[in-house]
Order: C-alpha cells, then structure tokens, then sequence
C-alpha cells in the first residue's frame, strides 16, 4: 500500500503547477474521501478546468496519451490521473457516454458523478469542499447517489456494482431511493460484459465486509447474476463467516463449482494453487456443508497458515 502522506504531497505539488499555469485544480473521489476516513489509499484522480492537450504541454507528455479527457501522468514515480472538467452526454452502450464536453465549473462537472462520498474535493492547502453533501453522508454512513438515482444507476449499471463495493469496503447503508432504483433495475447488470462483473466482484473480495456484500447481493437479488459464483456466495452466508478471506473464498467457490476457475481473471499460478487446494480438499471433506461455522473459521485459519497446499 502507498504512503498516503507522500502521495498526497506529491498530487498537491501537482494541483500547484497546474496552478501556476492559471488552471483551477483539486484532488478528487476516493482518496478525499479515504483521506477524511483515514484509510490507505492506492491511486489519486486530479480534476482541473484545464484542456487534456494544455496538461500534456505542461507535463511535456505526448497527446496520443489523452484517453475520454484524462491523461495518466508518471510524477515523481508514481501515476497520476488529471480529467478535465466535463459534462457527459447520453449513455448509449450502458458503459460510456456518447460524447463529453469540457467545461469550466467544478461544480457542473460534480453533477456527472456517482456517489457523494466520491465527491469531494481537496486543494494544495488540504482544504476540503463540499457542494454534494459528501461530508454529512461520510458522518452518517450512507452511500447516496449525486443526483437522479434512477438516471445514474440505469445509464451505467457498473453503478450498481459499485454500491456492493461499497458495502463490502465501508459497511454504509444504501440511501432510501437509491436502493429502491437498485432493487426494481438490478436486471440491467445482465448488460455489462461478464469479465467486468467479475473483475469488481474480485475488488468486493479484497474488503472488510464482504459478508456484508454478500448478504446484499441475496437481497437485491444481484447473486443471480454472479452465475458460477452463487453457490459459494450462498455458502458463506449460510455458514454466517464475518471475516472471508479472498483466497480461501476463491477455493470453496471452485470446490463447489469448477467454472469458477474458467470464470473469474485469475493468473495460471493462481488456478494452479487454487486446484491444489481444491484436490486437497475433496480428498479430505466429501461435503462441505456438513461443517459448522466454528469447523469453517478453523479450515479457513489453516488455509491462511498454510495455503492448505
């Protein structure tokens, strides 16, 4: 994990040059808000009224590098991601907008965003803003969408995924009308590649609260689209695990359903130490629903200890 101290003063000596070059410039989205939790961070997203084609002359990087407004920066070794302010127009293809439109208002650009808690901004002085309400919702642990919910979680239903991220990182509760558009539209996930569902999936594993995740998605009826997934979703809800490790999720999953492994964006070492487990296993437990709880933390302890391999 980064140190957040340094990155932080490395992204603020950044928003200081594009200051220098007359541009308005804050860090944005998850490392504001994990900042104000006091969390690790991994990436940090800079947002400015400037021009993609004016950052890349100030950071002397080559235009072929600008990607739907943003350019990825490489600062004083780490990635930096600097977005120009915009407004999205219609989603056409449930991922993308069909067109994008700088503009010059922070506050505009806010608009386009999905959570408030990702919604807040921080300057070179570590001075917060807040025009979503991100701050009072961070306080009171809710996950609430910037603007029309029914709008924001159909026109782009990885949205939704996110909320379960959210759950499994934050434990927050899901604002009123928004898990209302979530529960009556959950369908809509059937629209994202089935690699992408997987991938954020891997992202809810690598949390606090994943069974936190887990028994949402049983009760927004999202686990119907998890496919080869369900069964060992469904078992670790049974057997009531507060504290799921990834890894060891990984092998009961593929004990219970081998497609898992043909499935989820594993590396080769990774499906190979997942089958060694897994063989290991059967050879051991003929059915794994016959342990309890206590029986399941201790397997799990092991496996920590000792990659059951």
């Amino acid at each position: 994990m980064l140190n957040f101290k340094l990155y932080m003063d490395k992204a603020k000596k950044i928003l200081k040059i594009l200051k220098k070059n007359k541009a308005e410039a804050f860090v944005v989205g998850g490392a504001v808000r994990d900042f104000l939790l006091k969390k690790p961070i991994t990436d940090v997203d800079i947002t400015t009224n400037l021009l993609p084609e004016d950052v890349c002359e100030i950071f002397d990087i080559p235009k072929r590098r600008i990607r739907y407004g943003s350019v990825k920066i490489y600062f004083e070794n780490n990635y930096f991601e600097i977005t120009t302010y915009r407004k999205e127009a219609a989603y056409l293809d449930f991922r993308h907008p069909s067109c994008i439109i700088f503009i010059q208002h922070i506050k505009d650009d806010l608009q386009r965003r999905d959570f408030t808690i990702n919604g807040l901004l921080l300057d070179e002085n570590d001075k917060i803003f807040d025009y979503v309400g991100g701050i009072k919702d961070l306080n009171n642990k809710i996950i609430r969408i910037i603007g029309n919910p029914y709008q924001k979680l159909t026109e782009d239903p990885l949205r939704m995924l996110r909320i379960f991220y959210f759950k499994a990182k934050l434990n927050f509760s899901v604002e009123e009308n928004a898990e209302k558009v979530l529960k009556d539209n959950i369908f809509l996930i059937s629209k994202l590649p089935v690699y992408l569902v997987f991938k954020e999936f891997n992202k809810i594993l690598k949390q606090n609260f994943v069974n936190v995740a887990f028994n949402y998605l049983l009760y927004t009826k999202a686990i119907n689209y998890f496919k080869s997934l369900i069964t060992g979703i469904l078992f670790f809800i049974e057997h009531k695990l507060e504290n799921i490790d990834a890894d060891f999720f990984l092998v009961i999953a593929v004990y219970l359903n081998d497609q898992v492994i043909y499935d989820f964006p594993l590396t080769y070492c990774q499906k190979m130490n997942i089958i060694k487990s897994v063989t290991l296993l059967k050879q051991k437990y003929q059915c794994l629903s016959n342990l309890n709880k206590f029986e399941l933390e201790n397997l799990q302890k092991k496996f920590l200890k000792t990659g059951l391999y």
